[in-house]
């Protein structure tokens, strides 16, 4: 088990947890983009408040899909095909845990997502986190 998705959990509920704030609140960008380069998506953690989009953008020569995790309050699967960009708008505000199902895999009795065998970065699973905060 990695260290890294437990800092990625600790720092996407900080970073919701400041959210609340008035100054944040005021600050937080409606509409974000992430890119996956490769087998991993950048950044890591996105921040948009509700009713914002989050654009991936595929600048890798594979597919790829970002995936919420099983029994999640709001279920997507979106697949973006090499050079493809899809988006994805979330009306509720929380942390949304994602994977690429192509290149990962979520274990439930670990509460984790690591790396597939072949994968172009196997110690370091192919997984994102977005922070959804209240607007307003």
């Amino acid at each position: 088990m990695s260290l890294k998705t437990p800092v990625l959990l600790v720092a996407a509920t900080a970073l919701l947890t400041a959210c609340g704030t008035a100054t944040t609140a005021t600050t937080a960008r409606t509409d974000a983009t992430v890119t996956i380069p490769s087998d991993r998506f950048l950044p890591v953690i996105s921040q948009s408040v509700t009713g914002g989009t989050v654009t991936f953008r595929n600048a890798d020569a594979d597919a790829h899909t970002v995936t919420s995790l099983p029994g999640a309050a709001v279920a997507f699967d979106l697949v973006i095909p090499a050079g493809g960009t899809r988006t994805l708008k979330l009306d509720a505000a929380g942390a949304y845990r994602y994977y690429c199902r192509f290149h990962a895999h979520y274990d439930p009795k670990t509460d984790q997502v690591a790396a597939n065998p072949g994968a172009d970065h196997p110690d370091e699973p192919m997984a994102g986190v977005i922070v959804a905060a209240r607007n307003g």
